[in-house]
């Protein structure tokens, strides 16, 4: 079961925010948070990290500007105090403030499209090290130190691992391509309102049907001759039979929910030509 998370927002609230209120439409706002989660996937490349720091990253700052203003912030600096703070809570190595920083370092001069990326001698990291320690103090504060914070690819292996165990070749393709697809629909706002098993499973149906792989619940399976049934009751034993799955993959989630997630990621599917590439 998962974990309550205070990072969720109603789906009916999230774009009454402070930037609403500070009348940038909800276009520029889909912009901002597309650019931030861009800003800290380059930072992941950099730091060659995986696309569970990197998504809980991405939550961690949409989050921090659905309650703040972006006018009143350096979005670049808060995206990364929201990376070494997923750092910190995601990888047992240890986070190493330096490597956040030389990674900002670059990443940032691209951004600013900058020619010659100049050396990060002690007086640049000290400032930068400086401004990322203040905001990862007011994002610790924005979240209320909330630390437990559920992602979507425990469940992504789980669904993996419970239908397509003797199947490796099926396994490896959807594994690759279900993450690929979670990752990039972090970009919107969908990780703010949909918990992490709706978006892992949004993510295995997508891959799976552009795969053309049959996932459960297979219809074949049903005690009833469906040549028989009209329309209307076809639908409502293939809803069955979906409520029914998705509630041995996590009984908190809702398929009516995931149904909406996926129109979101057909949304992400169409906008963005090329995918992350992340190792």
């Amino acid at each position: 079961m998962e974990a309550k998370s205070v990072l969720l927002i109603p789906k009916e609230d999230v774009w009454k925010n402070p930037n609403t209120e500070y009348e940038i439409p909800i276009d520029v706002q889909k912009r901002f948070m597309n650019g931030n989660a861009q800003f800290l996937m380059d930072l992941a490349v950099n730091l060659k990290i995986s696309y569970s720091i990197t998504s809980l990253a991405i939550q961690l700052c949409h989050y921090f500007f659905h309650h703040k203003r972006y006018v009143n912030y350096d979005r670049f600096i808060v995206a990364a105090s929201c990376m070494l703070l997923a750092l910190k809570l995601k990888d047992t190595d240890g986070a190493k403030m330096k490597s956040v920083c030389a990674a900002y370092h670059k990443t940032i001069a691209k951004v600013e499209n900058k020619e010659k990326i100049e050396i990060m001698d002690g007086e640049i990291y000290n400032k930068i090290k400086e401004k990322i320690i203040v905001h990862e103090s007011k994002l610790l504060k924005v979240i209320d130190f909330t630390l437990d914070i559920p992602l979507p690819y425990p469940y992504v292996e789980k669904i993996l691992t419970r239908y397509f165990k003797d199947d490796k070749e099926r396994d490896k393709q959807l594994y690759h391509l279900s993450r690929v697809f979670i990752l990039d629909i972090y970009r919107t706002h969908a990780c703010l309102i949909y918990s992490a098993s709706e978006i892992a499973i949004s993510g295995i149906i997508l891959a799976a049907s552009l795969l053309k792989y049959q996932l459960p619940p297979n219809l074949k399976d049903v005690k009833v001759d469906l040549n028989t049934l009209n329309e209307e009751q076809r639908k409502e034993i293939e809803d069955k039979c979906f409520a029914t799955w998705v509630a041995e993959i996590d009984p908190d989630a809702k398929s009516s929910e995931i149904t909406d997630c996926l129109k979101i990621f057909n949304e992400v599917l169409e906008t963005y030509s090329e995918l992350p590439s992340m190792q």
